[in-house]
């Protein structure tokens, strides 16, 4: 007998199956990563589900899993929050894209988190209602993620200890026995720091070079994939650092 459950979702991509089905990459509260088929996109009561199933938007969702053993639908969704900003304002909407490549290569269908999902969650309505600070909100969130995933850096920042060994997961004395490419900058250093102990609407309000806002987000995105074992390719980060250029 089908199985029918209730949960909430955050949607990360989307990609078409058939003539018009699609297939919903999400992360499900109670269950982690999944895949959803949506029969009938862009016909009847699906025919705006493009639309309304935009990166990281969220939906309470209705959904029935067969005895088979076959791909679990998307029998109904509805939003719960208005995230209209995430649509229409082009910043806002390619930091979502960039967001959901980055969970969407990195989370795994046995990954349960329920306090790392409303996180997520927090972080995207947070994103959804900023009025200034949203070009860091991408630097902001990688460090966010790494903390929230069990790879916190240590936060052991000082003058005799500038720069960030990623390897370590903590800051490290200067000196000629640390010539390593692996080692963060004293400038990238110092903004992870910032990242981890400053207020929020203190880091976003931070005035950052767009070259320095970009190799950031690369250095956080290669820490990242050293300790999440996987080594993503996110195509989605040219894309954002064009719109803030």
């Amino acid at each position: 007998m089908p199985l029918v459950g209730t949960s909430r979702i955050i949607v990360l991509h989307l990609t078409k199956y058939g003539d018009s089905g699609l297939i919903v990459h999400a992360i499900d509260r109670e269950t982690g990563r999944t895949s959803l088929f949506l029969r009938g996109a862009g016909r009847g009561r699906n025919s705006s589900a493009t639309a309304l199933l935009h990166p990281l938007s969220i939906h309470q969702a209705v959904t029935v899993t067969s005895s088979a053993g076959r791909m679990p639908y998307l029998r109904e969704y509805a939003p719960v929050r208005n995230l209209a900003n995430l649509r229409t304002d082009i910043v806002k909407s390619s930091i979502a894209l960039f967001i959901s490549e980055i969970l969407y290569r990195s989370f795994r269908e046995s990954d349960t988190d329920t306090q790392l999902f409303d996180w997520l969650e927090d972080a995207i309505v947070m994103l959804d209602a900023l009025d200034d600070g949203a070009a860091n909100f991408h630097l902001w969130f990688l460090t966010g993620l790494a903390v929230r995933t069990g790879f916190r850096p240590e936060n052991n920042y000082s003058p005799e200890r500038p720069l960030f060994d990623p390897q370590a997961a903590r800051f490290v004395e200067t000196g000629p026995w640390r010539e390593t490419s692996d080692l963060f900058s004293e400038t990238h250093s110092l903004l992870l720091h910032q990242s981890l102990s400053l207020p929020p609407a203190e880091f976003l309000a931070l005035r950052l070079a767009s070259t320095t806002r970009r190799s950031f987000a690369e250095l956080m995105i290669r820490y990242l994939s050293w300790h999440w074992g996987i080594q993503p390719d996110i195509k989605s980060l040219d894309v954002l650092h064009a719109v803030f250029n």
